[in-house]
């Protein structure tokens, strides 16, 4: 399917409604914002997972309500800063940065 995932009926056409989990991996922020954002719109039940590049988008994309938000050069740059200074990793931690999850709604 070729088309603007931010259009709602491209979503319908792609069959977004009966999705299990939609990803918005585009490397432009804004756009991965918005494809949740119409996904929400369409009242679909899928889990919505959106990759944010940017460190100054991240409270943005957060906004738009995403299940998890995979955060990789975020993570890596503190991941990296962390290793320098020898601080503590553990695999907790990793999973928590690496994919930003929303914690769960009881």
């Amino acid at each position: 399917m070729v088309g603007d995932p931010t259009e709602l009926e491209i979503l319908r056409e792609a069959g977004g409604e009966h999705a299990r989990a939609v990803l918005a991996l585009s490397d432009d922020d804004s756009e991965n914002a918005f494809v949740i954002l119409a996904m929400h719109e369409l009242g679909t039940e899928a889990r919505k997972v959106a990759a944010v590049s940017s460190r100054k988008n991240l409270e943005r994309v957060r906004r738009v309500r995403p299940d998890m938000i995979l955060a990789a050069p975020v993570f890596g740059s503190e991941a990296l800063a962390m290793a320098l200074t020898e601080e503590k990793i553990d695999g907790e931690w990793l999973l928590s940065r690496f994919l930003d999850v929303k914690p769960s709604e009881s």
